[in-house]
């Protein structure tokens, strides 16, 4: 493009452009001086901010090269960093007197950026290219010219460079080059904008791989503080928290102010070089050279200070913002995650169930009943039978849902809606189903123990008895013995048909240190369809087992052998007063080809509780439904 400039006293810049086909819009500044030639101006309604003003600097080498490097109007060249780009320590600004004699302007520093002699060198930073409408100066005080980067960059043939303090190699840019990454200005506007520019954004948690780079960071401002001329504003983009820091004399006026006026939980982009700072609490720091605000946030109704539960939970559509829920939900994900990763792995096929039944599973009493078009129709609280029927046709399966159950319970174990994970295994016994129980929870402790440390962190959570389950065989203890434990060394008196409390679960809990199997409790306490047998003891006991992890965190699990005998379970339901007629498409399935199986339920909400140390199920899942909370 060299070749093609021509000088300006030859042709006003103006018409230069117009050769070039670049359209423009000149606006002229009244009464401007040099030091307010730069000024906000509106045109047409487009406001051109300080940022969007290009400043054209010229700086001569140690051998005398002229370069002519583009700036925005709210940042400070990095000299440093221009050496690096030129590749010469003794790059200096050009004097006045030097200017006049390579370009015949008397305008300070600020020759028009068109102007372009062979010998010259032009440099744009790339923050220039991120702006929708530039401002350029003419070559005559009080005027400029609007124009995009893409004219830009083809009027001058310039290469771009960062001048933001990191050495990146100077690319050729192409005659009409797109705008990259930019960082919009915030709007009030309520109308639909024709089209919305978001900038590319690395996430929080990947940043480590991006340190000594320029990176764009969305998100919104958790806690800020300052010291003096600098600000640290603690960011969070969902992915983790960043702290970034904004110094005063290394940023423009305009990033400062926006800086400041940040309240709580605003959002916002922010770009800047990614730092290693042992001092920061994630070992990383974002030196920020540019902030957008995207929406300022009101007065925001949490503050820093302690609060009971039933606040939080009253707000919990904005207290899951903070660090204690963030965590737990993460370490939640995990959980779900590794639940069916194991499972697959194991070859089990992950299928669904209705959540509307026509009859119960568990307990009739704990229904959810609903009008079905006349007809009573119940939330599910449990899949488990209909993945009977699915086993007898794909095999190994599972399914992964929200279950119902109207329990008249406040304790800190229950919910009204929570997940199930249910699965059934054909041709299994209940050996069988206690070890891929045991195989799927300690899957999920290492997972959560390698992967989710910082949360646990955060939690402040002791891990030693997570790794001690993750290490060690599970006990597998029958319930007679258990009860045996609870007498002789706490002082209980169970008899031998009895249930265990939870205050039982959790010493036996404790006692052992690690998840215990209770095996084989009286029929009568248990759901109709397990396969039962009548003891020693002359106690007709389900084959079954309830998984009691430690730490009070008490029954997590349970596995099963189903009946498989349909004469048998006709007479289990008649014996409890169900209808066989209601469970006939059950009773199908041992009629045609059943199979000996076995199967078992995990509550995850109950796994994160125990994980995580909390104290109450309502924090495990993100908007708790209990006999007493129904909002948000």
């Amino acid at each position: 493009m060299a070749d093609e400039v021509i000088a300006p006293v030859q042709l006003p810049t103006h018409a230069y452009l117009e050769s070039l086909g670049i359209s423009f819009r000149k606006m002229t500044f009244p009464n401007t001086t040099e030091k307010g030639a730069l000024s906000v101006a509106r045109v047409l309604g487009n406001v051109v901010t300080p940022r969007q003003v290009v400043k054209s600097l010229m700086f001569e080498t140690g051998s005398d090269e002229i370069i002519l490097v583009l700036v925005g109007g709210d940042q400070n060249v990095i000299s440093g960093s221009l050496k690096k780009v030129v590749g010469d320590r003794n790059v200096r600004m050009a004097s006045r007197d030097r200017i006049h004699d390579v370009t015949g302007y008397q305008v300070g520093s600020i020759p028009p950026f068109s102007w372009q002699p062979p010998d010259f060198r032009t440099i744009i930073d790339t923050s220039l290219l991120d702006e929708p409408l530039l401002a350029v100066g003419s070559g005559t005080w009080g005027h400029e010219i609007l124009l995009t980067p893409a004219d830009l960059v083809r009027a001058s043939s310039a290469k771009s460079a960062n001048l933001t303090g990191i050495d990146v190699p100077a690319q050729v840019l192409p005659a009409a080059a797109a705008v990259a990454h930019p960082i919009p200005s915030a709007t009030n506007s309520h109308e639909a904008p024709s089209s919305v520019e978001i900038p590319s954004g690395i996430e929080i948690s990947k940043l480590h791989a991006h340190v000594g780079a320029e990176v764009c960071v969305r998100g919104w401002l958790s806690n800020e503080r300052s010291s003096g001329g600098m600000l640290f504003l603690e960011l969070r983009d969902g992915s983790g928290f960043l702290q970034a820091a904004v110094e005063k004399s290394s940023v423009g006026e305009e990033c400062w102010d926006n800086a400041q006026r940040l309240t709580r939980e605003s959002s916002c982009y922010v770009r800047g070089i990614v730092r290693a700072d042992k001092r920061a609490p994630t070992g990383i720091e974002l030196t920020v050279s540019d902030l957008k605000v995207i929406q300022l946030a009101e007065n925001y109704p949490i503050g820093r200070k302690e609060y009971g539960p039933e606040f939080l939970f009253n707000l919990r559509h904005l207290h899951v913002r903070s660090k204690l829920p963030w965590a737990i939900l993460r370490i939640r994900d995990e959980v779900f995650h590794r639940f069916t990763e194991f499972l697959r792995n194991e070859g089990y096929l992950r299928t669904d169930t209705p959540i509307l039944q026509p009859i119960h599973c568990e307990d009739s009493t704990q229904l959810f009943e609903t009008d079905y078009f006349g007809d009573p129709m119940y939330l599910s609280q449990s899949g488990q039978l209909y993945l009977e029927a699915l086993l007898h046709g794909l095999g190994k399966v599972y399914d992964f849902g929200p279950v119902f159950r109207a329990e008249q319970s406040k304790t800190r174990k229950h919910l009204c809606e929570f997940w199930m994970l249910d699965w059934e295994t054909p041709f299994a016994d209940q050996s069988a189903a206690e070890d891929l129980l045991e195989g799927m929870i300690k899957h999920v402790l290492a997972a959560v123990l390698e992967h989710r440390r910082q949360e646990l962190e955060i939690l402040k959570r002791d891990v030693t008895a997570l790794q001690r389950a993750r290490d060690t065989r599970f006990v597998r203890l029958e319930l007679r013995d258990a009860i045996t434990i609870l007498n002789e060394h706490y002082g209980m008196s169970f008899a031998a048909d009895d249930d265990l409390s939870a205050e039982a679960e959790e010493k036996l809990g404790d006692h052992f240190g690690i998840p215990v199997f209770v095996k084989n409790y009286p029929f009568s306490k248990k759901a109709f369809y397990m396969k039962h047998y009548g003891d020693i003891d002359g106690i007709e006991r389900a084959i079954c087992a309830d998984l009691i992890a430690p730490e009070g965190a008490g029954e997590v699990a349970t596995c099963a052998v189903r009946e498989n005998s349909y004469e048998n379970l006709v007479r289990n339901l008649r014996d409890r007063g169900q209808s066989a007629e209601e469970y006939s498409w059950y009773l199908d399935v041992r009629r045609y080809g059943g199979v000996p199986h076995a199967g078992g339920g995990i509550g995850p909400e109950r796994m994160v509780r125990w994980l995580t140390g909390v104290h109450h199920i309502r924090e495990a899942i993100p908007f708790p439904r209990t006999l007493v909370r129904r909002t948000p």
